[in-house]
């Protein structure tokens, strides 16, 4: 498997659920990567996340976290990770863009890290 298979966004459908900001490596090339979904905290969703890469890569770094509103028709990215800090509001939204422009083109974006719990 190729690095460029990864999805840059991995989302569940709806509901209100933790995420995490990650980088992804093969050791030669990096990309950025948000992850959302189930959890007790945002260390789950990395251990999730991480167990289900293929062998050749890895977790290079974790940027920050928060949570994440998916309603029909947007998504809502806010607040930090008690565990990762808060992840950099211009990646999680640029990355949620590009995902929304290519997937479901209809849905606003509204980013608001460090805000709420």
């Amino acid at each position: 498997m190729s690095i460029d298979e990864i999805a840059n966004v991995n989302l569940p459908d709806a509901g209100k659920f933790k995420f995490v900001l990650v980088d992804v490596t093969d050791g030669e090339r990096t990309k950025p990567v948000l992850v959302a979904g189930p959890g007790e905290n945002h260390r789950d969703i990395v251990k999730d996340f991480e167990f289900s890469l293929p062998m050749e890569m890895w977790l290079s770094e974790i940027k920050g976290g928060g949570r994440v509103e998916l309603n029909p028709g947007s998504i809502y990215a806010f607040g930090e990770s008690k565990w990762y800090g808060m992840a950099p509001q211009d990646q999680v939204e640029n990355l949620l863009r590009a995902y929304v422009s290519e997937q479901k083109p209809e849905t606003t974006v509204k980013v608001q890290m460090g805000v709420g719990y």
